[in-house]
């Protein structure tokens, strides 16, 4: 795995690498997938389509799944991607559409603008951590070798990108004092095994601070 990049970006599945990201100073602007609960196949639907048929907006609220939540429930379509945090629920939400839609809109550009550039990336996407999510949207199992089908897909699209994928695994079975990782059938494809499902908050920062960042405007 390269050790030195220029930006690095969550592919979801879920908000928790944001909040390490963010913690980690390495988030510097937001993108598309870092509040969503994301399926593979949402994430290859979004790629295939360049990121250019992206809807949340217009689907019915649900129910929030804990007592208290301050955010309206959206799902998408295909029910393979979920949106948490865009809503207010003191507000109606169908006031809230078009800032929604546009804070996508640039969401979806810095996207664009970063796949089909140059500048070394590094994409990390976290195995969904439990099930805790899954009476809203389909459940879908993620494996190394979907990641591996995904950077050759992300080779065809965009041929000038420079990117390598980082894919956290869950494996509630074992314990690990220290992440694994490993290279898997793509050298653009690097899996690290974390020891359980409690524990993704300190595995990708303990990940991700091995790994040497360039952020700096180039």
């Amino acid at each position: 795995m390269e050790e030195s990049y220029e930006a690095v970006v969550s592919l979801g599945s879920i908000c928790a690498i944001t909040e390490v990201l963010k913690e980690l100073k390495l988030r510097t602007v937001s993108h598309p997938l870092d509040w969503l609960v994301t399926n593979h196949s949402f994430l290859v639907r979004s790629i295939e389509r360049s990121w250019k048929d992206f809807e949340l907006c217009d689907i019915k609220s649900l129910p929030p799944p804990q007592t208290g939540d301050d955010h309206y429930y959206f799902v998408s379509r295909e029910y393979d991607a979920l949106s948490l945090h865009e809503f207010d629920r003191k507000r109606p939400w169908e006031e809230q559409i078009d800032e929604v839609q546009a804070k996508f809109a640039r969401r979806l550009q810095r996207y664009r603008d970063l796949f089909e550039g140059t500048k070394k990336t590094l994409l990390v996407r976290l195995a969904p951590p439990h099930d805790y999510w899954y009476p809203y949207i389909i459940r879908e199992q993620d494996t190394p070798e979907k990641m591996v089908q995904l950077a050759l897909l992300i080779e065809q699209k965009y041929p000038n990108f420079d990117f390598h994928i980082l894919y956290l695994q869950d494996r509630g079975d074992i314990f690990l004092e220290n992440p694994t990782k490993q290279t898997v059938a793509h050298p653009r494809v690097t899996m690290a095994t974390r020891w359980n499902c409690e524990g993704y908050h300190r595995h990708s920062a303990q990940i991700l601070a091995q790994i040497h960042f360039d952020l700096s405007d180039k």
